[in-house]
């Protein structure tokens, strides 16, 4: 069996621009970023994978499909 990977990511676009996440399952955060393209690395927010479960994301509006998709992978993680 593969690793599983140790971060999964996702983009969305949003006024003019782009918004991120990231999940990293070492530490169990999801950064938010917003414009994830320019060259900087510093995230805009950081979340607990808990506190993403009980209230929602904390940062970036992320649409429904990038929701339902995170909300897959943190299930599927936790199998």
């Amino acid at each position: 069996m593969p690793d599983q990977p140790t971060t999964t990511s996702w983009m969305w676009p949003r006024n003019n621009g782009v918004q991120g996440a990231t999940l990293n399952l070492e530490t169990g955060r999801i950064h938010w970023y917003d414009n994830p393209g320019c060259a900087c690395d510093d995230n805009s927010q950081e979340q607990t994978v808990d506190d993403f479960v009980k209230n929602g994301p904390l940062y970036g509006n992320p649409p429904e499909d990038v929701l339902a998709e995170m909300r897959a992978a943190l299930e599927a993680i936790a199998v």
